[in-house]
């Protein structure tokens, strides 16, 4: 009796190893297989965090184009002569005429000429007149000034200003 009862304890030993055994093997594949998935979420995590990287910079980028586009915005030719005037009353410069040319339209902006005959009591009232036109908030160009004569009301000048926009 006593070696039937030691076999049946072996054959319960040797049982209870092999499914232990079993067992940390089926648990032994179950991690691995989650370890695997894991790294492939942390490859998914890094590579979500790089395109939320590069799109907080496309959305600066384009918050920066829109500051841009809205710092060369007016088009209407009212506003630019009354801006013209304004710098002229400023500087004592007075307009004796303003005349809107054709539109130079470039591929990413346009340019609006103004012809201006103007008379400026003296070379720095006119100096003063084109740094106030060429600082104002909204982009100015003097491409020409021809001082034609000088008259007693002071200098006679011509000059072409030009007005950038950019296209929408």
């Amino acid at each position: 009796m006593e070696i039937t009862e030691l076999v049946g304890k072996i054959k319960k030993s040797f049982l209870t190893i092999f499914i232990l055994g079993l067992a940390l093997i089926i648990a032994f594949n179950i991690y691995q297989a989650q370890n695997k998935e894991l790294d492939q979420l942390r490859i998914r995590k890094e590579n979500e965090a790089k395109k939320n990287v590069l799109l907080a910079e496309v959305s600066t980028l384009e918050n920066r184009i829109q500051s841009y586009k809205n710092l060369l915005g007016r088009k209407d030719p009212n506003l630019i002569m009354n801006s013209l005037s304004k710098a002229a009353q400023d500087t004592g410069v007075k307009i004796s005429s303003i005349r809107p040319e054709a539109e130079n339209i470039q591929p990413n902006y346009i340019k609006i000429p103004f012809s201006l005959q103007v008379i400026a009591p003296d070379y720095n009232s006119f100096g003063n007149f084109v740094s106030m036109v060429e600082n104002d908030k909204d982009v100015y160009l003097v491409e020409d000034a021809r001082i034609n004569s000088s008259s007693e009301k002071g200098l006679d000048i011509s000059l072409k200003v030009i007005n950038v926009i950019a296209k929408e």
